[in-house]
């Protein structure tokens, strides 16, 4: 091929072909390909006896019509990204860039030609979430709209996908190997996780709890707050976890049970950030969240056998008949479900 001017960027380029001619060639735009790369879309003439008749063609070719007939799924994705991605966080835009990669076999297919039961076939076969799976229908469905604003198509064919139901899955929780691991961890903190899965509170309330919420006489906790039928719940304190409660509250008359070595508070970000994946690192125990202690808390009080009504108290669920007011027979009650923990 001969010689070649460019010129500046997205203006185009003439070349001189090998039979004397000159070809004029601009660029439209960019599509990705299912590898992840980028290839442009142009336009071009290539029948020109002069170069000056081949500048001067450019600007026919860069405003000729788009045959939006042929535009490709490929095309459409880079255009819809054009478009909508300045609008959107980089959150969204690596949701769309991740969702994107699984309609790569549609790429060189004309866009309106595609059926929707096309795209359902894809995403029920797609081994991912149901969650992962609405993330790539928002995406379809989001390209539809932009599509029908293009008039590429008459209307969106995304508005009829479906996801499929969401499984239901264990509350994961601690087993009684990795709770025995737990009590055997001598990391910094290690004894919080602990006295976590033996409350069971959630991670907020249990760093919520001060000097004042220890009955040090009948040994029990009080606390709670994030629903009605939690707030201020009794825990009456595991004998497991009760050495560990009372050198924490030893001599102290106010402030946070749970704090800092030097007596600082300790908020439940900074705990689950510093020490808490570390405690279970430590312990060779697998990764959970902190909600897994409470989530460890209610699988032990279930197995001790105890009645519906007692694990809602403890549990601090809600129940329309359900009183907040405690008796000490009641708490008797609770007290002899935690010993069994």
């Amino acid at each position: 091929m001969g010689a070649t001017k460019k010129r500046g960027n997205g203006q185009g380029s003439v070349y001189k072909l090998p039979n004397g001619k000159y070809r004029a060639v601009v660029t439209l735009g960019y599509w990705t390909d299912k590898d992840g790369k980028l290839h442009r879309k142009t336009a071009s003439r290539s029948d020109f006896t002069r170069k000056k008749d081949a500048y001067a063609y450019m600007d026919e070719l860069r405003n000729k019509p788009v045959d939006y007939e042929k535009i490709t799924f490929a095309e459409m994705y880079e255009r819809f990204k054009a478009a909508h991605f300045p609008k959107i966080s980089e959150n969204t835009q690596k949701s769309y860039q991740n969702s994107r990669k699984y309609f790569s076999v549609l790429d060189n297919r004309e866009y309106a030609s595609i059926k929707n039961a096309e795209y359902q076939d894809i995403i029920d076969n797609l081994n991912l979430s149901t969650g992962s799976k609405k993330a790539c229908i928002s995406l379809l469905s989001k390209m539809g709209v932009y599509a029908v604003k293009d008039e590429v198509v008459p209307q969106s064919k995304a508005r009829y996908l479906y996801a499929g139901k969401e499984e239901k899955k264990d509350a994961p929780f601690f087993t009684r190997e990795e709770v025995e691991k737990i009590k055997s961890c001598t990391a910094p903190y290690a004894e919080y996780v602990l006295c976590m899965i033996y409350t069971g509170f959630r991670i907020s309330e249990f760093f919520a709890l001060e000097i004042a919420s220890y009955n040090r006489k009948e040994e029990y906790l009080q606390g709670g707050g994030k629903t009605e039928a939690g707030k201020n719940r009794i825990i009456p304190v595991s004998p497991v976890i009760q050495p560990i409660l009372h050198r924490l509250t030893k001599d102290k008359i106010a402030g946070q049970i749970f704090c800092m070595e030097d007596g600082g508070h300790m908020t439940p970000e900074y705990f689950r950030r510093k020490f808490y994946y570390q405690v279970l690192k430590e312990a060779c125990v697998g990764r959970k969240t902190p909600h897994a202690c409470r989530h460890t808390f209610s699988t032990m009080v279930r197995r001790t056998g105890a009645d519906d009504d007692l694990r809602i108290k403890l549990n601090g669920h809600s129940n329309i008949n359900q009183t907040r007011h405690y008796t000490h027979e009641e708490v008797d009650e609770l007290r002899a479900i935690i010993n069994k923990l």
